[in-house]
């Protein structure tokens, strides 16, 4: 059930263990043995005053790395992995949540022999987050299963998928290899400076006659499996995929439902907006290659013809999604710099 502790499996274990991370440091929260799957991450952690828990949410990265991996096969803002940014804000959904007790987190993970799970701290300040590790043994060995891949970017690998009259698609995720392409949450930074002249109805005008195109929803889904050059899954814009569609009127509505969500959007959507879709039912396997990439029409940063500088439209994603074992992905950890900062407060 959405947001309820799960009851464990009769053979299930909880680990707890609270951990406190210095400026600049990175800590081991646990280590797991033996051929086992996680089954549920809950994560609450002591929260500075809003707005500070929105760099915090950044600063705070987590790590899991499965078996003999020399490279995490989860890096994540802490904030991004559990579905919402910037900060905390609260919703529920089947796989992921934030909530006033915490945040949790249940997309299944099996490994043969070893679970590192590590939290490390960017940031100028102490933090203390506590952890409670849900985890069972596997029915059957754990190398005749997928492991489970989580990564967070800005632009990975733009240019590479906007070569060849793709200029538009902005990629979600692009990796090689068998796996199941699981969902993504997206945060769009979507900021304009208010026109001079007001539309006819609210800012966007009627029709076509608008004073500024500030939505930046209309982009399609693209799912290309095994080396296609057209993509199998081909949607009908952003706003469908996530599960709203037509967007809505001020003020915009957070929601939350068991696969798609917005934990967060700005009362006039000029600003952030935090979106999640999860493909549990309707996920998308591959055996070579996959890449998912979504339409984005605005750059950047954009003009109207009079605003040019003071609009940008910028993208940040979590790819959820499965892996062959012992197989890597092409992501690393961002820095710092790329997680905060980038973007300006209303």
């Amino acid at each position: 059930e959405r947001g309820r502790p799960c009851t464990p499996e009769l053979a299930a274990e909880t680990t707890h263990c609270g951990v406190e991370v210095a400026p600049g440091q990175t800590v081991p929260v646990c280590t797991l043995t033996g051929n086992r799957a996680i089954t549920e991450i809950r994560v609450a952690p002591e929260l500075p005053p809003s707005p500070a828990d929105r760099d915090m949410m950044r600063e705070l990265a987590l790590s899991i790395t499965w078996d003999a991996e020399t490279a995490p096969s989860v890096w994540s803002p802490l904030g991004d992995f559990f579905g919402a940014a910037p900060g905390v804000n609260h919703y529920r959904s089947l796989p992921l949540g934030m909530t006033e007790s915490g945040f949790y987190c249940r997309w299944y993970m099996p490994f043969a022999a070893q679970a590192q799970i590590e939290l490390t701290n960017d940031g100028a300040a102490t933090r203390r987050v506590e952890f409670a590790i849900t985890h069972e043994p596997l029915a059957r060995p754990a190398n005749e299963l997928l492991r489970f891949h989580a990564k967070w970017h800005r632009d990975a690998f733009l240019e590479q998928v906007q070569q060849n009259g793709r200029d538009i698609d902005w990629p979600l995720l692009l990796t090689t290899g068998q796996g199941r392409f699981c969902g993504v949450h997206l945060h769009v930074w979507n900021r304009w400076a208010e026109p001079a002249q007001a539309a006819e109805s609210w800012w966007y005008g009627q029709w076509d006659r608008k004073n500024i195109d500030w939505w930046w929803g209309e982009g399609d889904e693209k799912f290309f499996v095994d080396g296609e050059t057209f993509p199998s899954t081909f949607g009908t814009g952003s706003e469908d995929y996530i599960g709203y569609a037509w967007a809505a009127e001020p003020p915009f509505p957070t929601f939350e439902s068991a696969f798609a969500c917005q934990p967060y959007i700005e009362l006039n959507a000029n600003g952030h907006t935090s979106v999640n879709r999860f493909q549990i039912c309707d996920n998308v396997p591959f055996t070579h290659s996959f890449e998912a990439s979504i339409e984005k029409y605005k750059p950047n940063r954009w003009s109207d013809g009079t605003q040019l500088g003071h609009n940008s439209c910028l993208y940040a994603a979590v790819a959820y999604w499965y892996q062959g074992a012992g197989e890597t992905d092409p992501y690393g950890p961002a820095p710092v710099s790329e997680r905060v900062g980038y973007y300006s407060e209303p």
